[in-house]
């Protein structure tokens, strides 16, 4: 899928603009937050993620995990 602009057809492109300070913002730093229509799936859903990408983060960082899981170095 490509979205473009109907009167030009031209492509666009997604940007993230900080409110506070007009900064374009990297998708990779963005965080989600429960907003306040929030219900407990989109709570659970969104915990669900934070965990995910928590042991992405340790897992880019080489950390051994515990549980089994990660990617460690094993002899």
């Amino acid at each position: 899928m490509t979205f473009v602009n109907r009167k030009t057809g031209a492509e666009v492109h997604w940007s993230f603009i900080d409110q506070e300070t007009g900064e374009h913002v990297n998708p990779a730093d963005l965080e989600i937050k429960e907003g306040p229509g929030a219900d407990e799936l989109v709570r659970w859903r969104l915990s669900y993620g934070e965990n995910r990408h928590k042991v992405q983060v340790d897992d880019a960082a080489g950390s051994e995990r515990t549980d089994g899981l990660g990617s460690g170095s094993y002899s």
